[in-house]
């Protein structure tokens, strides 16, 4: 069959339609799906912005009304903008608990996760920290010796070094570098931000009292075999020592102020609900025994001796200087140094250490306690107006 020139051009003209319709099925597909995955994009940010919306919306009502967050219960969805959320809560306590937000719009999904803790000032620190070091800001460093056993997490700002055969059950996190061959059982966080910003003793209440005591009774020496019952409040423009065989008694709280040195014999008994505070330095003889809920405070430097008698609860050394403790003593509650701590070999410690610089020696075991006293109820440790429950580890993802 003959084709003419005007076939021709018919067939050119049905062919070159043909592939424009192609085409123009493909540019429509490809307009189809990007708009599709614009759409979706859209539904991800909105989804992120609905789940850290429910998280504030969480936090200022129900977690910001309840006093135990042990009792929260997974709740949603609910409804809020385009889509919804839904709330689920673990690893509960009474005062903190991780807050896990799902956001929803069209099907996509977006996920917040926090730690919301209801604690504040020094209480949330003990809430976690068996120790943690760094405490006035300028950082210092952290060396755990051979054989020393943590439990609970760690923190040091700038230089952590565990030594042979230390063991953390915890997690440890550091500003710095984390060095050494102990061994970490938990996350391992170099380099990282510092978590809370440790309150750093306020001394207008110790130093009101020694400002009292400058016009107390001249310095007191009680020595022999003597029963010593102590008033409430005990003034003194000097010093207060004990040697011999000493047994201090009180019919309830008993406070001893000194501007000099206070040094407790060896062989002195301390009661109950004692607080001692000195101008200068505070030393607890060896085979001494302390009494529950005593307090120690030192505007210079502390010394706990070796062999210190008994487990007594709920002590506190407090101290903007130095702090040492001696090996085979038994200490509940905190121990605070706001230049350095050192806690020689073969210390028991229940509770938190704080200090610039800390070096804990051999064989030495501590524990997080954060039952073992009201930390915020220690003097010069009380929370400000403007301390507040937080939020913390906050991250996202799908």
């Amino acid at each position: 069959m003959k084709i003419t020139k005007k076939g021709q051009v018919l067939i050119a003209a049905v062919f070159v339609m043909v592939i424009i319709a192609v085409l123009g099925l493909i540019a429509a597909s490809v307009i189809s799906t990007e708009s599709y995955s614009v759409v979706k994009k859209l539904q991800g940010i909105q989804a992120l912005n609905i789940a850290e919306g429910g998280i504030r919306l969480t936090v200022a009502t129900s977690l910001a009304a309840t006093s135990n967050l042990s009792q929260e219960v997974n709740y949603g969805p609910i409804n809020l903008g385009a889509g919804s959320f839904l709330v689920k809560f673990s690893n509960k306590t009474t005062n903190q608990c991780d807050v896990q937000v799902i956001g929803t719009v069209g099907g996509i999904s977006r996920t917040v996760w926090i730690t919301f803790s209801n604690l504040s000032g020094l209480q949330a620190i003990a809430q976690n920290y068996a120790v943690y070091m760094g405490g006035n800001g300028s950082g210092g460093g952290a060396t755990l010796n051979g054989n020393t056993t943590i439990h609970g997490d760690v923190f040091a700002q700038n230089l952590l070094t565990t030594g042979g055969n230390a063991t953390i059950w915890g997690d440890v996190s550091s500003t710095g570098n984390i060095t050494g061959t102990g061994t970490i059982h938990g996350t391992t966080d170099p380099n990282a931000p510092q978590p809370s910003n440790v309150p750093v003793v306020n001394t207008s209440y110790y130093d009101a009292q020694l400002a009292i005591a400058a016009s107390g009774v001249s310095s007191i020496t009680l020595g022999g075999i003597t029963t010593y019952p102590l008033p409430a409040t005990t003034y003194i423009h000097g010093n207060f020592t004990t040697s011999g065989i000493i047994t201090l008694t009180a019919t309830g709280p008993a406070m001893i102020v000194a501007t000099g040195t206070v040094n407790i014999g060896s062989i002195t008994t301390l009661p109950n609900n004692l607080t001692i505070i000195a101008g200068g330095k505070i030393t607890l003889g060896g085979n001494c025994s302390r009494g529950n809920n005593d307090l120690f405070y030192s505007s210079t430097n502390i010394e706990v001796g070796g062999n210190n008698v008994g487990s007594p609860k709920a002590n506190a050394f407090i101290t903007p200087g130095v702090l040492t403790v001696d090996g085979n003593v038994n200490i509940d509650g905190l121990i605070y140094g706001g230049t350095s701590v050192t806690l020689s070999g073969n210390n028991n410690i229940t509770g938190l250490v704080l200090g610039n610089n800390v070096n804990i020696g051999a064989n030495s075991n501590l524990t997080l306690s954060p039952s073992s006293m009201n930390y915020n109820g220690i003097p010069g440790f009380t929370p400000t107006a403007s301390s507040s429950a937080g939020i913390s580890n906050w991250h996202e993802g799908y």
